[in-house]
């Protein structure tokens, strides 16, 4: 057990890297800009075409940088192969949406609050029973879901990677898709497999790709262009470049001590990282007509028209 002096200093580093990091976020004006909370919140689904890539630190931090902007953030845990967004915030979900649809609770009850605000909603396999729901079952969800888009500025979901039963339908009706790689060639021809189907069935969709786990700035660029210059040759898709994310020893620190890395490795180059890539996906989406689709009517197709 600590001494009194080591607890005392315990909690003064952790309130020095919390507001080292909230300080750094409030000062950036880009990432605060209105498309986050106009018009009943944006849907922000992250994917990626292989698993193992990162997309689920990515969204706990991302959702992170958001809520200690000021925004309302909720999180989705789509990902029904391996719900692990709890663990890395730090939580324990005990039940998910299929307790949900088995009429055992309700959405309120098992959605957590995390850290700096934010809530998350343990999906797991119960986004695949999202697709044979009754009529009885779609008209009590979607009373449970009316109020969200009133209620949060952002919902962010971690999906399953690849296009499985319960991924497409999530992502085609998402307002903006960010697409997570890795420089490996496999990990871009998979990424490659899931901008293809959203060009199929959804074009227009603004979609973005972060490289992670790169050696260099140069490295992610690399990584892009070589995307980019297949989408736009067979897809005729002009995809837009959020960043790169440096190999980091700190995120492993911090998923061992299950802490977002934003908050306990607030300088780390990962940090910084989902700062900036923060700060460019609300730039560039300044820049784009809105989707305008909402969270709101997010649940509502997704509920209503299963999630295959």
């Amino acid at each position: 057990m600590p001494t009194g002096d080591q607890a005392l200093k315990l909690r003064q580093m952790v309130a020095s890297r919390r507001k080292g990091a909230t300080d750094a976020i409030q000062s950036d004006e880009r990432a605060r800009e209105g498309w986050l909370s106009d018009g009943g919140g944006t849907v922000i689904a992250i994917t990626s075409g292989k698993g193992g890539v990162g997309k689920s630190v990515m969204t706990a931090n991302l959702g992170l940088y958001y809520a200690m902007s000021g925004k309302k953030v909720l999180l989705l845990d789509a990902d029904f192969g391996l719900a692990n967004l709890d663990v890395m915030l730090g939580l324990n979900a005990e039940k998910n949406i299929r307790d949900v649809l088995l009429g055992e609770t309700s959405i309120d009850d098992i959605t957590l609050q995390g850290p700096e605000g934010i809530r998350l909603i343990p999906g797991g396999n119960g986004i695949r029973e999202l697709a044979n729901l009754s009529q009885s079952q779609v008209t009590g969800l979607m009373d449970q879901m009316s109020g969200f888009d009133q209620d949060f500025d952002v919902l962010l979901i971690d999906t399953a990677a690849g296009i499985a039963d319960g991924v497409s339908g999530v992502l085609l009706e998402a307002d903006v898709v960010i697409v997570v790689t890795q420089p490996e060639p496999t990990a871009v021809l998979d990424a490659y497999a899931i901008i293809k189907t959203l060009a199929a069935d959804r074009p227009g969709t603004p979609a973005f790709v972060v490289a992670n786990r790169v050696q260099s700035e140069q490295q992610g660029s690399t990584v892009f262009n070589n995307l980019q210059n297949v989408a736009g040759r067979f897809l005729d898709v002009k995809l837009d470049f959020a960043g790169s994310i440096p190999e980091d020893s700190s995120l492993r620190e911090s998923i061992r001590l299950r802490r977002p890395s934003l908050l306990e490795f607030p300088e780390s180059n990962f940090s910084k990282a989902i700062g900036r890539i923060a700060t460019t996906i609300s730039r560039l989406l300044s820049e784009k007509e809105r989707p305008g689709r909402g969270i709101g009517r997010f649940w509502s197709r997704i509920i209503s028209q299963g999630g295959k």
